[in-house]
């Protein structure tokens, strides 16, 4: 290292900072970070310490668990259908958003029949659509409120 440092301008100034780092870091590290920078044909002070910083790097702690008050009970997805009805501002939701909605709230059997209905485009299921849509704003309200512990 000293030989290839010192070819370079103020390449004797990056050797005496590299013996440096012995007064703060073990010794056998700051040799196994020399040996690195070798290996790898960085061969500079900077690549020594990122080197070096590798080496001394402390172990990561394992994960914690959180305390059973604080622990979820429902944990958070995806929710694009319910993003998108919070989204549209009170315009009515398509069939497509409210049977999402319906499946992301577990409601499958109502997401068949609102799917059915729909197709069936009948008089009765037009008129019961901003009931349904008031309903599942309720629902999905209901649901983020039980999921927060207070």
């Amino acid at each position: 290292m000293q030989q290839i440092l010192l070819r370079r301008p103020d390449g004797d100034r990056e050797i005496v900072e590299i013996l440096a780092l012995v007064l703060l870091h073990d010794e056998q590290l700051v040799e196994r970070a020399v040996e690195q920078a070798l290996i790898s044909e960085q061969r500079s002070k900077q690549h020594v310490l990122n080197c070096l910083s590798r080496l001394d790097e402390a172990p990561r702690p394992d994960a914690l668990e959180p305390p059973q008050p604080l622990r979820l009970r429902t944990e958070p997805q995806a929710n694009t259908a319910r993003y998108d009805y919070l989204r549209g501002g009170g315009q009515a939701m398509n069939t497509d958003v409210m049977v999402r909605l319906l499946k992301t709230l577990n409601l499958f059997g109502m997401a068949l029949s609102v799917d059915e209905l729909a197709g069936e485009s009948s008089p009765a299921y037009q008129q019961a659509l901003p009931i349904l849509e008031s309903l599942l704003k309720a629902e999905v309200a209901e649901r983020d409120v039980r999921s927060i512990q207070y």
